[in-house]
């Protein structure tokens, strides 16, 4: 780890990029059970951060298959309903070009007649 002091607090570098302020007071004497206390409240603090971290790689597993099942749904519907709106398009463009064709009869009786 890297530390940094920066207005009487120890900026610590931790390997996954987060920045911590961790309060820490310099130029005061330090006994040994000063230290022993630092140290646990260091491991507690880590251990929630680890704690944390474990939760939020959980979430994005957790989103990452999600979002994998909803791209997988949606190749499947429109796999379902492409076809259909063609045939959909087909059928609509036929009963058109019928309609045009029986429109070009009815001109051609009405000017004979």
């Amino acid at each position: 780890m890297i530390y940094c002091v920066v207005d009487g607090e120890i900026l610590e570098d931790i390997p996954c990029g987060i920045r911590l302020q961790v309060p820490f007071c310099i130029g005061s004497e330090v006994s040994v059970s000063d230290i022993g206390r630092r140290d646990d409240a260091a491991a507690k603090r880590f251990e929630i951060l680890l704690d944390t971290l474990l939760m939020a790689a959980s979430d994005e597993s957790y989103m990452r298959r999600i979002g994998h099942e909803v791209r997988k749904t949606a190749r499947r519907i429109n796999e379902l309903i492409i076809p259909r709106r063609k045939e959909q398009l087909q059928y609509i463009s036929r009963a058109l070009e019928e309609r045009e064709r029986e429109d070009i009869l009815r001109l051609k009786k009405l000017k004979k007649g």
